[in-house]
């Protein structure tokens, strides 16, 4: 690629990044005329069928099997890089993974919380009828899951989910975040929740949890998305509220 070629690519990608920003800092004006107040919404959430995804591949150890790294990526909920480690071990912790998996829909649980705290904060009545709902809050799970780099690294939590907000009369986008993030997993968030910095779980250590250790982890790591989609949207509310005054 020339050097032409790369400045031309350089400044589309500047320009993308500055459209972006300058989208989500104006984002909260298309909430001004509008009020939640005694009014009904409901949900809907779209992600990738967690029953699509195939075998042992919650816990993958790259071994050449011939798929490239970004179907890895793609297929896998947790993926763990090229160290070598037992692979009686591997299969172990794989068969506690896809124990806790089974029941833990994560969909659902950031689809619940999302609707039921915004309708804390927004006072709308939560409904289940997206057809007669005055709004309708549209969530898209794009990606969603943990990593790690190898067997001795630290777990990554990773999510990229979308919320789109309608006027269910008019089916008017109304407000759309995207929330995308890759943080660390403490031993404390993934255990009990919490989001205080305490000490990283390692690939190791997650291989040692029970099943129900797993489960509560998915559950706290749902619960964190939803949590970061309600800051968003309570955010850009308010902000549309101090420019009625």
């Amino acid at each position: 690629m020339n050097k032409n070629v790369k400045k031309s690519v350089r400044l589309v990608i500047a320009v993308l990044v500055l459209f972006s920003l300058f989208a989500c800092s104006t984002a909260y004006k298309k909430l001004i005329p509008y009020t939640f107040n005694d009014k009904t919404v409901a949900a809907t959430v779209t992600s990738t069928p967690w029953g699509n995804v195939t075998t042992n591949s919650y816990f993958t150890i790259s071994s050449g099997s011939g798929k490239s790294s970004s179907e890895n990526l793609f297929d896998t909920l947790v993926n763990i890089g090229s160290t070598v480690i037992n692979s009686i071990e591997a299969g172990k912790t794989q068969a506690k993974l896809d124990s806790a998996m089974k029941d833990v829909n994560v969909a659902e649980i950031i689809k619940t919380q999302t609707l039921q705290q915004c309708s804390n904060i927004l006072h709308f009545n939560p409904i289940k009828d997206t057809r007669s709902a005055d709004f309708l809050f549209s969530i898209t799970i794009n990606s969603y899951g943990i990593g790690a780099n190898s067997w001795a690294s630290s777990v990554n939590f990773n999510m990229d989910v979308t919320l789109k907000i309608y006027d269910n009369h008019t089916s008017a986008l109304i407000w759309k975040t995207d929330v995308s993030e890759s943080r660390p997993v403490s031993s404390s968030f993934f255990l009990t929740g919490s989001t205080a910095v305490g000490n990283v779980l390692t690939a190791v250590q997650l291989s040692q949890l029970t099943p129900d250790q797993m489960k509560n982890g998915f559950v706290h790591m749902a619960e964190y998305s939803a949590n970061k989609l309600v800051e968003k949207l309570q955010k850009d509310y308010a902000k549309s509220r101090d420019v009625k005054k």
